[in-house]
Order: C-alpha cells, then structure tokens, then sequence
C-alpha cells in the first residue's frame, strides 16, 4: 500500500515472508541495527505465520519495521491471546520522520481489537515513546532457589536431525507442566531460540519424553523453559538436567509452586517491560513473568 508521511512516498507492507528481495533487506537492516539475522531461521522452515514484520519501503529497501508476534499465553488454564511486538528499528538515514509512529499506529488500528493485550521490551533510548500509545511500564519477577544434589541423567538433544527437533516439538506441544504462564503456541518463535542461540543446551529425558532448554555458568544453571514431563517432579528434571557443581537455578517461567524459592524484579540493562491491556495488573499483583523463550 502506498502512503505518504512528511511529503515523502513509502511502500507499506505488513508480511514480506514470502518476498525475497523485501525479506533480505529487512535482514540487512536488522544485521546492522541488532546484530541479527532472520534468514537463517526462514531457510530452514521455522519462519511462519506468527511472526509478521511491518515495514516501510523506500523503492526496494525496508526503511523502517515493527514487526507483530502471535503469542498466545496460557495462564492459570485460560488462554490469552496477546500479541508481543519486537523487531523495532528505522535505518539510520530515515530516522526522525516518524515512521515508526506511523507503523505503531497501523498496528494498533490493526490488532488492538483481535487480541487480550500487546506487550513489548524496549531499550533505554526510547522510553518516552511507547507511552504516547496507551502502553505503561511493567514489572516482572523471576524466581530462583538455592541448590544441590545434581544428578546429571539427560541426554543432549540435537538440533542438527530431524528426530531431535520432532521430540522437542513434542515435548513443546505438552506444554511446560510446571509454570502458571507458559506459550500456547508459537513453535517457530521457540525454534528461533534452539536451533541458533540455545541448540547446544537442549536437553532430553526419553523416559518421560520431557525436554528442558538450560544454559550453564559456572556453578548457575539458568532453565530457559522445561516442556513435557507432567508425570514428575520439578525437582527431579532440575536434577537431571543440571550440571555437577551447581549450586543455585534461576528459572526462565513463572513456577506453579514456590516454596524454598526467592521472588526478585526481573532487572535487565537496557531492557523495560511495556505492555498494554488488563494482563499488566497481572503481572505486578501475581508476581508473574513472560517465558523467556517467548520474547522477541
């Protein structure tokens, strides 16, 4: 669609998927904002219809992008159909000429009435933005707990075959049986995530076909997410998965259960929660958090 902002022409375009030339510009320009590229995750086939970039082209080069994720959260049994926006850059020459408002304000007339809320993580630089569209500031809590007796028992998951990526898939469609909050849906955001930045720290328990996503430090296991499992114990996956010498596990998901565990702000450098919609009240009063493996 063709529009005008400022007295210059833009071509809008809110699914550039499918579009080879639109696409890898979008990635040129995500390359030099974020340091990340998409294309990778689009050739291997985990690029669907949840994640819809909304660009603004200038001849054939995106410009400017905010891009919708589809992320439907399930919460206490209910499903939330919330809609995370991310991806939000403008190339350096067409800065100040507003057309990220323009793209905020097409997706708020778009999805504002298909979905239970918007949320989004913004850096430093742009605190004062996202306000001017109804969106507040929003505090997560993340839980960890002291810890010992490791027992490490699961076996690595490869993303490299197929065999590996259709157990965790599996797993993912159970859900993660341990938290209040988890992903309803979206297995191309999850494969986003472990098969680039987190694929050597998929782990599995063929017994139970339950499937965890961790990331080590030195004597700190951080567990992304844990899916599958509804038979056991939390305590017994932490176990297996965790490496010998660990000593404290901070959890990436809210837990079900709490106790023995410590409840602090999420504090992030260069990183707020905003949202918009009634989940916000939520998140405070419940002391809940979004899935780390569900940001964008």
């Amino acid at each position: 669609m063709r529009c005008v902002i400022g007295g210059e022409t833009y071509d809008y375009r809110d699914d550039i998927r499918r579009d080879e030339a639109a696409r890898r510009s979008f990635d040129d320009l995500a390359r030099r904002t974020f340091g990340l590229s998409f294309e990778g995750w689009y050739q291997s086939g985990y690029w669907q219809g949840d994640y819809l970039p909304h660009v603004l082209l200038r001849g054939d080069k995106v410009v400017a992008n905010v891009s919708v994720n589809l992320c439907p959260m399930r919460l206490d049994g209910k499903i939330w159909r919330l809609v995370q926006l991310g991806t939000v850059m403008t190339d350096e020459a067409f800065r100040g000429r507003g057309l990220a408002r323009f793209l905020m304000e097409r997706i708020l007339e778009t999805w504002e009435n298909r979905c239970d809320g918007m949320y989004l993580y913004a850096n430093d630089s742009v605190l004062g933005f996202y306000p001017k569209f109804g969106f507040v500031r929003a505090e997560e809590y993340r839980y960890e707990l002291p810890f010992s007796g490791a027992k490490p028992s699961a076996a690595r998951l490869s993303m490299e075959n197929a065999a590996g990526v259709r157990a965790l898939l599996d797993a993912f469609g159970k859900g993660n049986p341990f938290a209040r909050m988890t992903m309803a849906d979206n297995e191309g955001l999850l494969m986003f995530y472990c098969s680039q930045f987190l694929k050597s720290g998929i782990r599995y328990l063929p017994e139970s076909g339950a499937a965890a996503v961790i990331e080590a430090g030195d004597d700190a296991l951080l567990v992304w997410d844990i899916f599958g499992g509804g038979g056991l114990r939390l305590s017994d996956v932490l176990a297996a998965v965790a490496p010998e010498g660990t000593r404290r596990i901070r959890l990436g998901f809210t837990p079900k259960e709490t106790e023995g565990m410590e409840a602090g702000l999420l504090r992030e450098e260069d990183t707020t929660l905003f949202v918009r919609g009634d989940i916000c009240a939520k998140l405070a009063a419940e002391r809940l958090m979004f899935p780390l493996l569900s940001h964008a």
